[in-house]
């Protein structure tokens, strides 16, 4: 018996990115601005010096500087600013993969609704239930679409999310999987 071998391959790709962006050029001194902290010239310099090294030339962020100032506990040492982060990363995070995601499914040029599994992978959402369900119902996936959430899984949560993929596409046959990295 000869078995056919089935080989996984990407056949769409897709991203987003926050709406607002800062320059990293001038990020040190904005950062020093909002967080009141001009005061510490060394520190800066250092930051600058680590913000030039890095190749960076913006950073994309869901914080506009309104909500910078409207929430100073965000930009406050030490301040309990936990909850209102996890609040606005729970809230864009799935709108930020529903908006990858959506430019996949073009790239692929199928139906969303033939897509039958979902892998999404976020280091810095935790709600329940979590970003995979906001995006199905953001993307109108039927409800029977089968979800995989990697919570906390850090920089590698990517290769880990394509790895079940992967695994998921060679080991079931007609399957669909979308992959969202938010």
């Amino acid at each position: 018996m000869v078995a056919a071998a089935i080989y996984a391959k990407i056949l769409g790709l897709g991203s987003a990115f926050p709406e607002h962006v800062w320059p990293q050029k001038s990020f040190p001194d904005y950062y020093f601005e909002i967080t009141n902290s001009n005061h510490m010239v060394d520190l800066k310099d250092k930051f600058k010096n680590i913000c030039d090294r890095t190749m960076i030339e913006k950073r994309h962020v869901s914080m506009s500087d309104d909500f910078l100032r409207s929430n100073p506990c965000i930009t406050a040492y030490k301040s309990l600013s936990l909850n209102l982060r996890q609040e606005l990363a729970d809230a864009t995070v799935p709108q930020l993969g529903a908006e990858a995601a959506r430019e996949a499914i073009k790239d692929w040029g199928r139906k969303a609704s033939d897509v039958t599994h979902l892998v999404f992978c976020t280091t810095v959402s935790g709600c329940i239930p979590g970003a995979d369900f906001e995006v199905v119902k953001l993307l109108g996936l039927p409800p029977s679409t089968k979800r995989f959430m990697l919570y906390q899984a850090g920089c590698h949560g990517g290769g880990i999310a394509l790895r079940l993929a992967k695994d998921l596409a060679e080991n079931n046959d007609g399957t669909r999987v979308l992959v969202v990295c938010s």
